[in-house]
């Protein structure tokens, strides 16, 4: 993944999980029981999390085609916005637009807030490193919030501009967002807004040069995901702490990490992604790493390889 992109999957599951709660669409709770709807959402969230994208992106249209055939324009809303995400993941960045334009008209027929889906519409910008564009879309989406949004969504705003700001390479004005953001009343608390923040302040002191923090922000990063079950994103946040510990020279703990966050992520499908780590750990590996973790990790090297053949 790019730099971008690494950051961005967490970004998207956050608001995806939101929509999914039903924040966002608000009276479409009538085909709450609909069989056919139920499962294809559940599966397609199930592997958006895990990082199995192709996956994910079927069971996503199969789910909104139903709330299609229902009318429901709450869950066409909320389906459509969730699918938007996981096409800019893929990189469909046009599709991901005509989805998130059918989304916002449905939300607003069902009069319910579109500030997520327009905060949304700033992730394909921001990945492809448009990045005032992304801040233009992001104000405007600031602009969309409802007194009904309440401080769930000021705080993924918060939360995307501080990654705008590492984007750039701005730990400042990162850090100026996310103080906004534990200065709100009565702040938004779970375990996502914490794995979320621990990534933000991870991200800040590795742009400071702070790579034993970093480490240690991305190490509670992976604890939150652990516990939210959203193991493909904790298998990310074990990565980004491998990568602060080579940064901060401790070359053998980083293989470690990456071996365990590859692991992670060949059990889970996301055979590409595990076989980029592994690539990335052996180098590494066989400067730093014992006898006994080197044959470890080539044995999962060739696992993967396997399957990815």
């Amino acid at each position: 993944m790019s730099r971008v992109s690494r950051w961005s999957v967490a970004l998207m599951a956050a608001l995806s999980i939101a929509l999914s709660s039903g924040c966002a669409t608000g009276g479409s709770r009538d085909h709450v029981g609909d069989t056919i709807l139920r499962e294809a959402s559940s599966r397609a969230r199930t592997a958006m999390n895990a990082g199995r994208l192709d996956e994910a992106r079927r069971f996503y249209v199969k789910a909104l085609n139903r709330a299609r055939e229902m009318d429901d324009p709450g869950q066409v809303g909320r389906l459509g916005t969730e699918l938007a995400g996981c096409e800019i993941l893929i990189g469909r960045y046009t599709r991901a637009e005509a989805r998130l334009a059918e989304a916002i008209s449905a939300l607003q027929r069902s009069e319910q807030s579109t500030a997520e889906a327009r905060l949304l519409e700033a992730e394909a910008p921001r990945r492809r490193g448009h990045f005032e564009r992304a801040r233009a879309l992001a104000d405007h989406a600031a602009t969309e919030m409802k007194e009904s949004d309440g401080r769930s969504v000021r705080s993924k705003l918060y939360l995307f501009n501080a990654e705008l700001a590492c984007d750039v390479g701005d730990p400042i004005a990162a850090r100026t967002e996310l103080s906004k953001l534990k200065a709100l009343e009565n702040p938004v608390r779970s375990d996502l807004i914490a794995a979320s923040l621990y990534r933000c302040d991870g991200r800040i002191h590795y742009l400071e040069g702070s790579f034993n923090e970093a480490f240690t922000d991305f190490d509670l990063e992976s604890m939150a995901y652990r516990k939210l079950g959203m193991y493909g994103e904790m298998a990310r946040a074990l990565a980004r702490a491998g990568d602060a510990l080579s940064a901060a020279g401790n070359h053998a703990a980083s293989c470690e990490y990456r071996y365990r966050a590859a692991r992670s992520l060949y059990a889970g499908g996301d055979y590409v992604s595990a076989l980029k780590l592994v690539e990335k750990a052996l180098p590494e590996a066989h400067g730093f790493a014992d006898r006994d973790f080197r044959r470890r990790l080539m044995i999962l090297f060739e696992e993967i390889r396997q399957a990815v053949k």
